[in-house]
């Protein structure tokens, strides 16, 4: 079975919790999160968001392909 950016997401942050992966990693309310698990999406805005505070691609977020972690500027 194809894994969902949510599995992408829950996996990468052993999230056991859902309220700590968001607080500590997502920086997203958990209402947010249940509301896109709910949809089974994340939004684009919620994709940059998710991409800019943990630094992974917003590819990998998405589809599991590319770059996993956005490479900082030198």
């Amino acid at each position: 079975m194809e894994k969902t950016p949510f599995d992408r997401i829950e996996e990468e942050f052993a999230a056991g919790s859902l309220p700590k992966l968001c607080e500590d990693h997502l920086h997203v309310p958990l209402r947010t999160y249940e509301n896109w698990k709910y949809r089974g999406e994340i939004s684009k805005k919620g994709i940059k968001a998710i991409s800019e505070n943990t630094g992974l691609s917003a590819a990998w977020i998405e589809y599991g392909i590319g770059e996993k972690y956005i490479k900082e500027a030198v």
